[in-house]
């Protein structure tokens, strides 16, 4: 069976999705927008924000489950966006499977920003339900965390490693 989170529709939502404006807002506020080490995991086939962000100077890699072969440049990231990237997720097992590789991307003091908007959602999970798996799995990983929420259902949630 064809897995079906490969379909992308990046290229239609990208250009006004929330969780890259938030990001580049923090980090800006932060004085850290053109040294922190970047991923925009789930960044679609044409890796617009990547492909953007490089030509100003920001670092910042892409993966895509539509490009199973292509990996990040580095082992683990200052920050890594998620956006719009768990509502998809068809089972419970793929949702863990992807928070997983997220995961793995993740050093002491990462941020992880995040979505789970309202549409479309594959699974029948609320976001605090969506928040428990996050956070069970981040210490099933043996690391701990911060998280607050932000705006419509966006989150920045850090990584701590002991």
């Amino acid at each position: 069976m064809t897995d079906t989170r490969t379909k992308t529709y990046r290229k239609v939502f990208t250009p006004k999705a929330l969780i890259p404006k938030l990001t580049r807002e923090k980090l800006t506020e932060s004085d850290r927008l053109f040294d922190a080490s970047i991923l925009d995991f789930g960044c679609g086939m044409g890796f617009y924000i990547p492909n953007k962000w490089r030509e100003e100077k920001i670092f910042c890699d892409g993966c895509d489950l539509s490009l199973p072969n292509t990996k990040p440049r580095l082992h683990s990231y200052d920050v890594i966006m998620v956006s719009n990237v768990l509502n998809v997720q068809e089972t419970n097992e793929q949702l863990e499977e992807t928070i997983n590789e997220i995961l793995s991307f993740c050093h002491d003091g990462t941020q992880i920003f995040w979505n789970y908007p309202k549409q479309p959602r594959k699974l029948s999970l609320g976001v605090l339900q969506v928040q428990e798996i996050l956070f069970d799995l981040i210490w099933q990983n043996g690391l701990d965390y911060k998280s607050r929420a932000e705006e419509k259902q966006c989150f920045i949630t850090t990584i701590k490693k002991d």
